[in-house]
């Protein structure tokens, strides 16, 4: 036979299952041909042998037995895989459209060497489970190059449909691995599960109905104990327990996902848009849309990661930020509406989190922070909100709000419970509208700041004094009082205390004197000033004579 005809139909590896492979394909012709009185039955054999050595050109459906590929080989047509085939190290297997492997009940491709399966939305690569296949019961698409030097494989415009996991890339090539333009759906786990790969290329896919409650890997991308991984423009939904999860490893983009209605046991932490597990760090989740999740939307539980303007509402919590490990996030420029538990929470220990820019809309309540801090929120807006409150601090939480404005329906802007309490500097917050909860006492406080800009000049030239002592005093509490030096503009800028708001009421800090000093100037003193919102000094110091 010669090469390139075995290449074509397949006729490769071992003995037993070119002679199978062909057997099979000459007894489905010969029952064809011997309805028509053309054939017997008996010849199916000898037919088998001119389709591997003479029909030039010619797809036939045949079947694939379990066994190993040793060689380069193409599969065109329909392909009946009838149990677990290996592509071997050195091997590359394409799937040249038009191509639908149909597989048994336990069979699938374990690829040792290299896949090239580059479908289109015209003629796309389909490989599902035979009639009578059971979600889960055919194996998937495994992908564990032995030989480093073989290219990473290439899966595009396919359909798979039914596997335990769709495509499992669980080893580098020499090239990364690349899965786009894909549909992957009704798969038992994942539709794709990465595991100890680099740079792998997950672009533009639509994955729908993958995972199952209780299970794992499950759900539409799991990714774990691998790095720098582009997971962008993927199309997510239907899918139970993670739209995109990233278990482990660093530097993945997760970039223009859409993700909806990702389900899982009711009142349960199962059914997350994207999740960001407590091993997982330096993870870039940008410009997503997560809609309609059992739980919440985004959940960061590990370190140094950027949350940036995603769009996410519609589930019981929007965006969340929880565990000892999760510090130094940037949660920034983000939309987050109609959460009804917490629209966006920080708990758990979380600290030392920056969240900034972002609008927070609808529900019953914007933020929860419980045993956790201390945590930034910066030009952040919460408004429409419905029940108790708009923000709620509880058990030890302790966070900073600046420039932060609070619109809520409910009864209050801002409670308190247990040992938790407040920094408030240049925010829109009612003082009025404070509750004091369960487990409060003098512990808690909320302080009430804002930010005084002092210019401090030279009397006789007008320019900057740099170095400056600025201080501000409280004339009311000995014991309240802020400095800062001026920079090389003569500038300085300090949050200086208005009010402290306990349970038995507001405890003014204001007025405060203000002291401006430097070495070879004559002191400058200003009595009474009072800071009930932000304040700007500009201070001349003479020399000394």
């Amino acid at each position: 036979m010669h090469s390139s005809q075995a290449h074509r139909y397949g006729c490769f590896g071992s003995r037993r299952m070119r002679h199978r492979e062909a057997l099979q394909a000459g007894v489905l012709v010969a029952l064809r041909l011997s309805k028509c009185g053309l054939f017997c039955l008996a010849s199916a054999h000898w037919l088998a042998i001119v389709l591997c050595s003479s029909l030039e050109g010619v797809d036939v459906s045949r079947a694939i037995d379990a066994g190993r590929i040793e060689s380069a080989a193409e599969w065109t047509g329909e392909v009946h895989v009838l149990g677990p085939v290996v592509v071997d190290k050195q091997s590359v297997l394409t799937l040249r459209p038009p191509v639908r492997l149909v597989f048994s009940r336990g069979a699938g491709l374990r690829v040792e060497g290299q896949i090239v399966a580059e479908g289109t939305p015209e003629s796309p690569v389909v490989l599902v489970g035979a009639d009578g296949v059971a979600r889960g019961e055919w194996l998937g698409v495994e992908i564990v190059p032995v030989n480093v030097d073989v290219p990473g494989s290439r899966l595009t415009g396919c359909v798979i449909e039914g596997a335990a996991h769709g495509v499992a890339l669980k080893r580098d090539g020499s090239s990364p691995h690349r899965v786009a333009s894909c549909t992957i759906k009704s798969c038992r786990g994942s539709g794709v599960w990465l595991d100890g790969v680099t740079g792998a290329i997950i672009e533009d896919n639509q994955v729908t109905d993958c995972g199952r409650s209780g299970e794992a890997p499950a759900g539409g991308i799991w990714c774990e104990r691998s790095r720098d991984a582009s997971v962008v423009g993927n199309r997510i939904v239907a899918g139970a327990r993670y739209g995109i999860l990233v278990r482990s490893g660093e530097l993945h983009t997760l970039r223009r996902n859409h993700i909806h209605g990702i389900g899982g046991k009711a009142m349960s932490t199962e059914g997350m848009g994207i999740c960001v597990e407590h091993d997982a760090r330096r993870i870039l989740v940008q410009s997503n849309e997560v809609k309609g999740c059992n739980y919440c939307g985004i959940a960061v539980y590990g370190p140094d990661n950027l949350v940036i303007d995603n769009d996410v509402g519609d589930s019981p919590d929007g965006i969340g930020l929880a565990g000892a490990p999760c510090t130094g996030n940037i949660v920034r420029d983000n939309r987050i509406t109609r959460g009804w538990w917490s629209t966006l929470y920080v708990t758990s220990q979380a600290r030392d989190n920056l969240l900034v820019n972002n609008v927070v809309h609808g529900g019953d309540g914007g933020i929860t922070t419980r045993a956790a801090g201390p945590n930034l929120w910066e030009n952040c807006t919460f408004y429409n909100h419905n029940s108790q409150g708009s923000l709620v601090l509880m058990g030890t939480g302790i966070a900073t709000f600046r420039r932060c404005a609070i619109r809520t329906n409910g009864m209050y802007d801002l409670q308190l419970e247990y040992g938790s309490y407040a920094r408030v500097i240049d925010s829109k917050i009612r003082k009025d509208r404070i509750a004091f909860g369960e487990g409060t006492g003098e512990h808690n406080f909320i302080e009430w700041l804002h930010t005084a800009r002092v210019t401090v000049v030279d009397d006789a030239t007008g320019q900057g004094v740099s170095g400056a002592k600025v201080e501000f005093a409280s004339q009311i509490d000995p014991d309240v009082r802020v400095a800062q030096a001026t920079m090389g503009s003569g500038e300085a800028s300090l949050e200086v205390l208005e009010t402290t708001v306990r349970k038995d009421g507001l405890h003014d800090a204001t007025p405060h004197r203000v002291t401006v000093s430097s070495e070879g100037y004559r002191p400058a003193v200003l009595d009474s000033v009072e800071v009930r919102d932000r304040v700007e000094l500009h201070v001349r110091l003479r020399k000394r004579e």
